[in-house]
C-alpha cells in the first residue's frame, strides 16, 4: 500500500513539475502575442484572430520553442510508464537545446543593447522608453520593463527547469550509443524551423499582403541570416545587400556550418555533464 501511494505522490509531482513548465511557456507566448498585438494595433495584420498573424509570430525561435515545449510536455503527460526508447531521450535533448540556445539569445541580446545600442534580436520601444501598456484595464506597466520580464522568464527560468529535469532525471544511454545518429537526429528541429520559416514567408505574406516591401511589418523573415540566404533587403539602411547567387550560397552553406557545430557540440557536452551527473533517475 506504501508503494502504491509512494508511486501515485510521484506521479502527481512529476505532472505538476511538466505543467509548470508548460504554463510558463504559454504564458510567455502570450505575453509576447499580447505586447507585439498592442505595438502593432494600427496594422490590419496585427489581430489575435488572424491566423496568419499566428503563424508569422510562431516563426520567431522563441515562440515556436515556446510551441515545441509545450508539445513535448503533452507527451511526457500522456504517455505511458517510463521505459528506454532512443525516441524519448533524443526528444529530451532536442527541447533542452532548443531551450538552451535561448539563453544564448537572451544574453547576447541583453548585451549587445545595453552595452553598445544594437538591436541584435528586438527590444521594444528604444525611441519611447516611457512607454506603458495596461494590463487588467488599470495596471500601467512599461512595455521594457514587460518586454524583458517575458524573455527572463523564457530565456533564463524555463530552459533551467528543463536542464534540471535533464540532468536529474533524463536518460543518455542511447544517446550515447548511438552517438553518430544522435548528431543527426539533433539537426532535425532546427531544419523544421528553418523549413517552417520559408515556408510561412510564401504563403502567408504574399497572401495578405502582396506586394510587401521585405522588411515591412509583418517582417518577411525573423533574423537578418534568412534575408542574406534569400537575397532580400534586411532592413531600410540596408541599400547594399548582397543579392548574387554565389552570396546566397556561401550563406546558405555558412548557416549549415554554424549550426551544426553549435548543436554537435551542445549535444556532446549536455551527454558529458550528464553522465557526470550520473543521476538516471525514473521520475
Amino acid at each position: 500500500m506504501d508503494e502504491n501511494n509512494d508511486s501515485i505522490l510521484t506521479k502527481i509531482k512529476r505532472n505538476i513539475f511538466f505543467i509548470t513548465i508548460a504554463l510558463i511557456h504559454a504564458l510567455c507566448i502570450f505575453m509576447g502575442a499580447h505586447l507585439d498585438l498592442f505595438r502593432r494595433s494600427e496594422y490590419s495584420f496585427a489581430r489575435a484572430t488572424n491566423v496568419c498573424y499566428w503563424l508569422w509570430i510562431s516563426s520567431w525561435w522563441c515562440i515556436y520553442v515556446g510551441w515545441l515545449t509545450i508539445i513535448w510536455v503533452i507527451y511526457k503527460l500522456i504517455k505511458k510508464k517510463p521505459k528506454d526508447n532512443y525516441f524519448e531521450q533524443i526528444f529530451d535533448l532536442t527541447v533542452l537545446i532548443a531551450n538552451l540556445l535561448m539563453i544564448v539569445a537572451f544574453l547576447a541580446n541583453f548585451l549587445l543593447y545595453y552595452l553598445w545600442k544594437i538591436e541584435w534580436i528586438y527590444v521594444p520601444d528604444t525611441d519611447n522608453s516611457t512607454r506603458t501598456i495596461k494590463l487588467f484595464n488599470s495596471w500601467q506597466v512599461k512595455t521594457q520593463n514587460y518586454f524583458w520580464f517575458n524573455i527572463t522568464i523564457s530565456h533564463i527560468f524555463a530552459p533551467f527547469l528543463l536542464l534540471y529535469y535533464f540532468l536529474k532525471f533524463g536518460k543518455v544511454n542511447l544517446l550515447k550509443k548511438n552517438f553518430r545518429f544522435t548528431l543527426v537526429g539533433v539537426l532535425v528541429n532546427p531544419t523544421v524551423w528553418f523549413l517552417y520559416v520559408l515556408g510561412r514567408e510564401k504563403i502567408s505574406n504574399h497572401w495578405i499582403h502582396p506586394n510587401k516591401i521585405s522588411y515591412d511589418f509583418p517582417r518577411n523573415y525573423p533574423y537578418v541570416f534568412f534575408y542574406r540566404i534569400i537575397g532580400q533587403q534586411a532592413y531600410e539602411k540596408d541599400i547594399n545587400y548582397p543579392h548574387s547567387l554565389v552570396s546566397r550560397v556561401g550563406w546558405t552553406f555558412g548557416t549549415i556550418l554554424v549550426s551544426c557545430i553549435i548543436f554537435f557540440s551542445l549535444s556532446y557536452f549536455l551527454i558529458k555533464l550528464k553522465e557526470r551527473f550520473n543521476h538516471e533517475k525514473k521520475f
